[in-house]
């Protein structure tokens, strides 16, 4: 657990603790006098049940006093009832106080509560699979109980602390028109916290839910026994050697790496397969031999034997369900208000720790089973063979991916993608081979160790013998591995091919049309000047300090200065006066430039006088426009390797508007822009629509260009 989340888990509680102690104390010495004054009533009355005449003596502020009984009563109570109202406020606002305390603290303990349940958690997963999913499940029912408790308890303790300070303020300040504000905007703030509580609870609810995981979606064929009968006798017979049950389904596709599920599977123009199916990749097949196969094929099936096919499927709606839930919530608060911070973040860093340990426990079983099938693949062929198949593997994945994405991209030469693939190791070769030992396979739900470790865990020395063999050059025929599976090889690849071929087509084509819409909707060249309103409120400021500026030196003689006071009226005077003059030359400044175009804006680049040279738009990755005031800065974020323009004006307005080290560029404008010589209205919200026009339509012919 990191420092940040440390601090949303107990620090935010504790300093809201803090906080409402302080108010606690601040009302102590009204809560204390009151009492003391019931104390002393009450002596009073026991005596006087005693003696109607009764003396009561008493010390107050150092002094002792001799009072009769019923003066004493008298007196107390009638000072009681003069102040009641100050009383009943102290009060209640020593309840809100003890009540914050209570809760802050209270969070702290759930908070506490919830890290020991994840941690026990862990450490009763780490026992078996079975107990990983018990144990899990155990934390998706419990945990969100305590994350709607944590984020009562802190709402509410917010809520008591903002409603101490509304009743302090709204006795001790007149409610004039600045008072009416500030009222106004406590309530605001109290409504928020019950706002948020309010949202808070229902995405919880929904967090937690279990998620029901889709059919896999897969493009392949389901061959049947009679249509690859040897490759069904290789995996039947490679069943029976490792003890492993039989798949009922083999798909055999081209896009991805070996694999076995136990979740349905919906072929893409197919029918809904049930049950265990085996992934067979022709593209990476056609490189292994014949002992390399059986050696993954055989681990595939170790995951049969340990029933990781059927964990997975009991794993997944409890890990994809909870994962997926808070980093949604995660994501949400990223630009959350100050409110969310303080009842919400706590709340959601125990669920971002929660999924931290999961992750932990999932990685731990993940690479237990993952070695416990390289046991099962090395008995099913030979250790030599996996740990050949797994850096041959490696070596093809960066290979197989550029060859896919020139398929897709339409580029000519690929009448058949095991072919190109092979023509393309043979003229390329596989490189390094020490870059792949780090390699993580590639695979559809679990996170496998890298090929270094899995390899040392099978007795297998990292020497020459074994990457010459995985890094041997490929087959001159591309079929030959494949022919020990499969009839008519070429035919199968030839057909999977052209049929990729004819949706990827399809797909470019509709992207194209996407992207020439997106382009011609890109915006005419604009031309926006700057608006008068910076005239008006510069001209209204500059009144303004001359005025006060006469107005001080009408009070002290700058002639006759007399004391340390005159001298700094007539100091702030000078200031003032200096003030205006500066505020007089600005806007002469701008009223020179108000024939000069502010912004340019073309398809291709953005022009503003705040800047020695244009902007080419294909530079800028992002922007923001904030306007507070009636002042608009706009916020160009650059690509990297750009090299921004200097800002114009000095090295000072350089250094405010070109941010290299952010790659951020800021110009700022007043008031509303006009457009070409009508000088029409042109807003900011215009502004930001053009932006997005243009950047969009530049990003589309960038793509179109690399169409082949």
């Amino acid at each position: 657990m990191n420092r940040k989340h440390l601090a949303y888990l107990f620090l935010v509680p504790l300093l809201v603790a803090c906080y409402a102690v302080w108010q606690h104390w601040r009302v102590s010495d009204i809560l204390e006098s009151v009492d003391s004054s019931n104390s002393l009533i009450q002596t009073a009355s026991d005596a006087l049940k005693q003696d109607p005449k009764a003396i009561i003596e008493f010390t107050s502020d150092g002094k002792n006093y001799r009072v009769p009984a019923t003066e004493v009563i008298e007196s107390e109570r009638s000072v009681q009832n003069e102040y009641a109202g100050q009383i009943m406020l102290a009060r209640t606002q020593s309840g809100l106080a003890s009540f914050a305390v209570g809760l802050a603290l209270l969070c702290m303990v759930l908070n506490a509560g919830a890290i020991a349940l994840c941690r026990r958690s862990v450490t009763i997963a780490k026992q078996s699979q079975d107990a990983l999913v018990h144990a899990f499940d155990k934390c998706r029912k419990l945990l969100p109980w305590l994350m709607v408790s944590q984020i009562v308890c802190c709402g509410l303790a917010l809520f008591a602390v903002v409603g101490y300070e509304t009743l302090w303020f709204a006795t001790h300040y007149k409610m004039n028109a600045g008072g009416i504000k500030v009222m106004l905007f406590a309530l605001v703030i109290l409504f928020g916290i019950l706002w948020v509580l309010y949202k808070s609870l229902g995405s919880i609810r929904r967090c937690f839910a279990l998620f029901q995981p889709e059919p896999n979606e897969v493009v392949g064929y389901n061959l049947t026994r009679e249509q690859a009968p040897a490759l069904w006798s290789m995996v039947e017979a490679l069943s029976q050697k490792t003890g492993a049950m039989m798949p009922d389904n083999i798909v055999v596709g081209m896009l991805e790496g070996f694999y076995v599920t136990a979740n349905s599977v919906q072929l893409e123009d197919g029918p809904l397969l049930t049950g265990q199916t085996l992934y067979f990749p022709l593209t990476w097949a056609a490189l292994l031999d014949k002992d390399e196969t059986c050696a993954v094929i055989g681990h595939e099936l170790g995951h049969f034997a340990g029933q990781d096919t059927q964990y997975s499927l009991r794993f997944a709606p409890l890990y994809a369900g909870i994962t997926n839930s808070i980093n949604t919530m995660a994501q949400n608060q990223q630009s959350a208000p100050f409110i969310d911070h303080v009842v919400l973040y706590p709340s959601l860093y125990m669920g971002v720790y929660f999924i931290e340990q999961l992750h932990e426990t999932v990685s731990h079983w993940s690479r237990i089973r993952e070695h416990a099938a390289d046991e099962m693949g090395a008995r099913a062929s030979s250790p030599q063979a996996l740990a050949s198949s797994l850096l041959r593997i490696s070596a093809v994945s960066e290979p197989l991916n550029n060859t896919l994405e020139d398929f897709f991209n339409g580029k000519p030469g690929f009448e058949d993608l095991v072919a190109a693939l092979v023509t393309r190791l043979r003229e390329e070769g596989f490189g390094d081979i020490q870059a792949y030992l780090e390699h993580k396979a590639a695979h559809p739900t679990d996170s496998h160790p890298p090929s270094r470790a899995r390899i040392e865990a099978l007795g297998c020395a990292i020497d020459d013998t074994l990457i010459h063999h995985a890094t041997r050059a490929v087959p001159q025929d591309p079929w030959e591995n494949l022919r020990l599976w499969f009839a008519q090889p070429e035919a199968l690849s030839g057909k999977m091919t052209g049929e990729l071929a004819g949706k990827a087509a399809e797909h470019r084509e509709e992207f194209r049309r996407e992207l020439e819409e997106v382009v011609q909707q890109s915006g005419e060249a604009v031309t926006l000047y700057s608006g008068k309103k910076v005239f008006f409120v510069g001209g209204i400021l500059a009144v303004v300090l001359f005025i006060a500026t006469v107005a001080m030196l009408k009070i002290v003689d700058p002639f006759n200065i007399q004391g340390i006071a005159d001298g700094k009226i007539v100091a702030i005077a000078i200031g003032t006066g200096l003030l205006g003059l500066l505020t007089c030359y600005v806007l002469w400044q701008q009223w020179q430039k108000r024939e000069i175009p502010f912004l340019t804006m073309t398809p291709d680049s953005l022009h503003c006088r705040q800047f020695a040279a244009g902007i080419p738009l294909s530079a800028i990755e992002d922007f923001s426009v904030q306007t507070a005031n009636d002042t608009t800065t706009v916020t160009l974020i650059y690509r990297e390797g750009f090299e921004p323009p200097r800002a114009v004006g000095g090295r000072w307005k350089n250094y405010t508007r070109v941010k290299r080290g952010k790659r951020k560029l800021a110009f700022v404008f007043i008031g509303g822009l006009r457009e070409g010589e009508s000088r029409k209205a042109y807003s900011a919200d215009m502004l930001v629509e053009l932006l997005v026009r243009n950047l969009n339509a530049i990003h589309a012919r960038d793509a179109l260009s690399r169409f082949s």
